[in-house]
């Protein structure tokens, strides 16, 4: 009897087991639909493709069976109510898993550069973050492709105002601050910091204490991006993917569908064991355009030449002959013509139009070569008033040192920007805005913008 007994409640044990196994698989796999269906939904409106299927600069398409190696240009976009919006930071990614390693280059934000129509023609030669204003995210892709001289299979951007929305999304970041600040009325001490939206926001454009500028600060949205994207593939961030999906699909745009992710995610976690960050070495300056001074960086196109050569190598391409930059030209004709010159010429191309209208007085400038000439094409880095409220201050971008070492912007130029010049920490060292100052021939600025693009503090 006891025997039995016992024979039926294991077998009513075993039922309710397996009625309860039954019933959690069920559960799981409902969840996992759900959430599937939600984030395809999410990509879903997140992709935006643009208009061609493959790059120029590749023969074939990438397969990701074949483990081809891929480029993708990730962006942040200032982009507000009534703006065209301009990139806040431009990072070009390109992953090798055969290789296992991947490389992540940063573009100053004022890179003097071609800016490259949907056709393929030039539409003007200016600072490369004004290419979204031009013409969106094709003629920034097209631009980047044409400075660096490799294919961007993919393109991921990100609108930097709503950034904070998917920071607290996935319960804030944590970092380990190098430089206490206050910047738009957010303060951040010294040390480890637990960030919400708002302060990563801020600390992703700090630039004036940052000793490196646009520099350091392009390594401090790096580690935003990471630490976000640590946090939002997590498994804690399965309980809140709801709000993590919402926060993705209002602020992130991209030509990559759900298909694609899964293929990235599936052939190429090896390429992420090792990655190399890369900065564009060059000079930066002052150039007076015929109404105002605007800052430029300025990178060679032998610089551009050794990058386009190690990225290439790195994407598996033979190494190819950049397209030589629109201005080169009369860079190396102005060097030319200036050797025996002791002050700038204020009334030829504007490229010899370097002294800034407030100081009258030739400052000595830094050389490569016995006649004392900036290597960077004569541009000159004078003191720059500095409009932070502090009266009688000044500051003096650093020496270039030659090619090899990389410029800070100045917080303010001598010019009066346009558009309103409140602090907001967006767009670097941009005097331009309102489209008065326009120099001549195909140097171009961008079209009016909310009055909010000005002479940024961040």
């Amino acid at each position: 009897m006891k025997t039995k007994m016992k024979t039926l409640l294991e077998r009513k044990w075993i039922r309710f087991s397996l009625f309860f196994l039954v019933a959690v698989v069920v559960g799981i796999s409902a969840y996992l639909y759900n959430m599937y269906t939600n984030i395809a939904s999410a990509v879903d409106t997140m992709n935006k493709p643009i208009d061609r299927k493959i790059s120029d600069k590749r023969e074939v398409e990438i397969k990701f069976n074949r483990k081809d190696p891929i480029s993708i240009l990730l962006v942040g976009v200032d982009e507000r109510n009534g703006d065209s919006g301009r990139t806040d930071s431009m990072i070009v990614m390109t992953l090798n898993p055969t290789l296992k390693t991947s490389k992540l280059i940063s573009i100053p934000r004022d890179t003097r550069a071609d800016l490259i129509k949907s056709d393929g023609k030039l539409h003007s030669h200016d600072k490369m973050n004004h290419g979204y204003a031009f013409g969106g995210i094709e003629m920034t892709i097209n631009s980047i492709e044409n400075f660096l001289n490799i294919p961007i299979d993919y393109y991921v951007g990100v609108n930097m105002e709503g950034f904070r929305d998917i920071v607290d999304a996935v319960g804030g970041i944590d970092v380990n601050n190098q430089y206490e600040f206050e910047l738009d009325g957010v303060s951040l001490a010294k040390g480890d910091q637990h960030l919400d939206g708002t302060e990563a926001l801020m600390y992703a454009r700090m630039r004036k204490e940052d000793p490196r500028g646009d520099f350091g600060r392009q390594e401090r949205q790096r580690e935003v991006i990471s630490k976000v994207i640590d946090k939002g593939t997590s498994l804690k961030a399965l309980t809140n993917y709801n709000n993590i999906l919402k926060a993705l699909e209002k602020n992130i745009k991209t030509s990559l569908t759900l298909d694609d992710m899964l293929g990235i995610q599936k052939n190429y976690k090896p390429a992420v064991e090792f990655m190399e960050k890369i900065e564009i070495e060059g000079t930066g300056g002052l150039i007076f355009n015929g109404k105002q001074d605007i800052w430029y960086y300025i990178v060679t196109d032998e610089t551009r030449q050794e990058l386009s050569d190690q990225l290439r190598e790195h994407l598996g391409l033979p190494k190819a002959k950049i397209k030589p930059s629109s201005k080169q030209s009369k860079i190396d004709n102005q060097k030319n013509n200036q050797t025996n010159n002791t002050e700038a010429d204020t009334q030829g191309d504007e490229e010899t139009n370097i002294t800034p209208k407030s100081n009258s007085q030739k400052t000595p400038q830094n050389n490569s070569g016995s006649n004392g000439q900036n290597n960077n094409g004569g541009i000159s880095t004078p003191p720059v008033k500095d409009t932070t409220g502090q009266p009688g201050d000044t500051t003096t971008p650093p020496p270039s040192g030659g090619t090899g070492t990389p410029q800070t912007p100045p917080d303010s130029g001598t010019g009066t920007p346009s558009g309103g010049g409140t602090d907001n920490g967006g767009s670097t060292g941009d005097q331009t805005g309102g489209g008065t100052n326009n120099p001549p021939g195909n140097e171009a600025t961008p079209p009016p913008t909310s009055g909010t693009e000005g002479q940024t503090n961040g």
